[in-house]
């Protein structure tokens, strides 16, 4: 009896070797452990986990869901006794997001992803500071193949609504405190309602949940018009651009767009301009759809005279 005890607590600390080696280079390479069990519940600044003779303990910076290099400290070792680890230097780069809030408070259709769309709210623009270069948010995340998804786990979750699971979350948990993540905070609205609506809400730090979010009470539309480009000038704000456009067969003028969409765009060369809008009480010309409809993309086209696209205005 006493031998086969021993046995068993042999080949119980056999496995916490083990298991505790493969543990600890997961976590090494910035991969989730997979024989630990996380013990603390929430979202609580301290997070333990239990393996078989031996614990890791986390402080993590935003939530327990981010990267393990943007913990402000991690130990790891036996029970009785852990030591600190330390990523920072294993990590390629580190972003800071700049928060651009705007003079009126209003929704705008940032980009859709997965037949989602992401708005901006009483937000001008969200910059990321990759060190090297600077870009829109939604820029970032598409050139670094990152999803908005895993964008909305590097922030606590405070709130859940009884719409159907709509949520709200934050840097860290309330509306007054900034960590250095972003330079002014921001908080994110996860619409998941009954009736179907999983739009997103990037808006500023003070930003409450509103019903009216997350309703599909109105029905953005869409038309795309094909413009080539003849001069390109750049704003005192580089934020901005302006182009010189003509349709064809038709009429030019000079507008104002957003540097982000059109970074790519040349002299010379056609492209199609897709606008949102919501009610069509606005005159059929350049000038009036640029000023009373939000341009969402700008697309070259190869296609030239009657070809193009010159969708009306429904």
């Amino acid at each position: 009896m006493k031998k086969k005890i021993i046995i068993c607590l042999g080949f119980i600390v056999i496995l916490g070797v083990v298991f505790g080696i493969i543990d600890y280079n997961r976590i090494n390479n910035l991969e989730d452990p997979l024989f630990m069990i996380r013990v603390t519940t929430g979202n609580g600044s301290i997070q333990h986990y239990i393996g078989i003779g031996y614990r890791m303990k986390r402080e993590v910076g935003l939530s327990y869901t981010e990267p393990y290099y943007m913990d402000n400290e991690i130990r790891f070792g036996l029970w009785l006794y852990t030591w600190e680890l330390d990523f920072k230097a294993q990590v390629e780069y580190t972003y800071t997001i700049e928060v651009k809030e705007s003079d009126s408070c209003s929704k705008d259709l940032y980009y859709s992803e997965d037949d989602r769309d992401i708005y901006l709210y009483c937000l001008d623009s969200i910059l990321v500071n990759d060190g090297s270069s600077t870009v829109e948010l939604r820029d970032y995340l598409n050139n670094e193949g990152i999803s908005i998804d895993e964008f909305i786990d590097l922030f606590i979750e405070v709130d859940t609504y009884d719409d159907g699971g709509s949520k709200i979350y934050r840097e860290l948990g309330d509306t007054t405190q900034v960590n250095g993540f972003t330079d002014r905070g921001l908080t994110i609205l996860e619409c998941n309602t009954i009736e179907g609506n999983k739009d997103i809400y990037l808006g500023s730090i003070d930003m409450e949940y509103d019903t009216s979010f997350c309703k599909n009470e109105a029905e953005y539309k869409t038309f795309t018009r094909t413009y080539n480009v003849k001069s390109i000038y750049i704003d005192d704000d580089e934020e901005y651009v302006y182009l010189d456009i003509e349709q064809f067969q038709g009429e030019s003028s000079r507008v104002r767009v957003l540097s982000s969409l059109a970074n790519e765009v040349k002299m010379g060369y056609n492209y199609e301009f897709t606008f949102q809008y919501l009610d069509n009480d606005f005159i059929d010309n350049i000038d009036s759809i640029f000023e009373n409809t939000t341009l969402i993309s700008i697309k070259e086209t190869d296609k030239v005279g009657l070809e193009q696209v010159q969708e009306a205005i429904k």
